[in-house]
């Protein structure tokens, strides 16, 4: 009887590691998640100059950034020699700064192609 009860909590532990183990894998690690936020200039390339203002500055507005906000390198460079396991660590920042993020990654590109292409507009 006191076997089967030790089997028992045995495969219960193995149970709730493989649960936590899922879990934890559904979550984008947060190097992945900051890597996405820096982003090409050159996918803006396609929008004419006044458009791409346009778009800049609805996406800041949106989400309350100024327009000539750029991605902050040293959270990227704080993570990473920090932590050793920095590339299996979830992300685990609210949607809401997830989207800020991001946002600030599309608007610094957005500048850096209207740097590039629109000179003297």
């Amino acid at each position: 009887m006191g076997s089967t009860r030790r089997r028992r909590s045995e495969d219960m532990k193995k149970s709730i590691m493989l649960v936590a183990a899922f879990g934890l894998s559904a979550c984008q690690p947060i190097a992945i998640a900051l890597d996405d936020e820096i982003m090409s200039s050159t996918r803006f390339d396609h929008l004419s100059c006044g458009a791409l203002i346009s778009h800049r500055d609805a996406e800041a507005s949106r989400l309350g950034v100024a327009p000539d906000a750029e991605v902050d390198y040293t959270t990227f460079n704080k993570w990473n020699s920090a932590i050793p396991f920095f590339g299996a660590l979830p992300d685990l920042r609210s949607q809401a700064a997830r989207e800020r993020g991001l946002a600030i990654g599309r608007i610094e590109a957005m500048n850096r192609s209207h740097a590039r292409r629109c000179r003297g507009e």
